[in-house]
């Protein structure tokens, strides 16, 4: 039996910009285990930065190996742990436009921890995303 997070019992939130980096639970996606997802709505025309936090604990952070890392970044998921700082995702967009933000954490076979975020455009305003991987 291999040690290793409890991703069943975790519940994940995104912290940004657009929320004064108030905690927004993700929702879980019932057909696809390990992917969270939130519906956010741009704030600015100037962008959103955000990171994914487990369990509203700012020790738990997850963020780009790549500060400000935006579209058609594709860069690594560090964390979680404290060392983040300012780094996050960049979202660019629209005032008023709606994007999906996705997380998906698993465990893969030998016991290694996998992460990605993404994210994608959700009105008619224009499609557009990012995908960062990692391993946590």
């Amino acid at each position: 039996n291999e040690e290793g997070p409890d991703l069943t019992a975790t519940k994940y939130y995104v912290v940004g910009s657009w929320s004064d980096w108030e905690f927004r639970a993700m929702e879980e996606d019932p057909s696809m285990p390990g992917l969270v997802s939130l519906d956010i709505w741009l704030t600015s025309n100037y962008g959103v930065d955000f990171q994914i936090v487990r369990n509203t604990d700012w020790d738990q952070a997850f963020y780009p190996s790549v500060p400000r890392a935006g579209d058609g970044s594709s860069v690594e998921v560090l964390g979680p742990d404290d060392l983040g700082g300012e780094a996050a995702w960049r979202i660019e967009g629209s005032l008023g436009q709606r994007f999906r933000i996705q997380f998906q954490r698993s465990r893969e076979a030998g016991g290694s921890d996998s992460c990605a975020v993404s994210w994608r455009a959700m009105s008619g305003l224009g499609t557009s995303g990012s995908t960062s991987e990692g391993a946590a």
